[in-house]
């Protein structure tokens, strides 16, 4: 599940990388609007702010949901991976590759993040978390 920081670093990565009044800049303050934040988000000044209106004014599972929906925003225009698609992405390698392989979620793994357990031949089991980066 997607956090209010998760949001707040994606948001902030679009700021960045979008020209003001641009194509990308419409579509995703659209999303913002949707989930009635926008107002919130454009008046903040800094990350803690962002953060904190985000915990604020959204439950959980709309900050999931927001988060969701802002990169499909961008995978319009550009190939962009979230965590589960990265996790989809090396289970899929590596059962193919005959390594036993489970998600964290089958593996009872206590976390909310995405990751994989791979489980070798000689008993050796590795947990791989992955998380992205803005």
């Amino acid at each position: 599940m997607y956090t209010a920081k998760d949001v707040g670093n994606l948001i902030s990565k679009m700021y960045d990388e979008c020209g003001s009044g641009s194509d990308e800049e419409s579509k995703f303050v659209a999303v913002l609007k949707e989930y009635e934040v926008y107002s919130y988000i454009i008046d903040e000044e800094n990350m803690l702010g962002l953060v904190g209106t985000l915990n604020a004014y959204l439950a959980p599972r709309d900050i999931d949901e927001l988060y969701k929906d802002l990169i499909d925003c961008l995978s319009e225009d550009e190939e962009y991976y979230t965590a589960e698609d990265v996790q989809d992405i090396l289970f899929n390698e590596l059962s193919s590759a005959n390594f036993k392989v489970e998600t964290f979620k089958e593996a009872g793994v206590m976390t909310n993040n995405k990751g994989i357990v791979l489980y070798m031949n000689d008993g050796q089991e590795f947990q791989i978390e992955i998380n992205g980066s803005f």
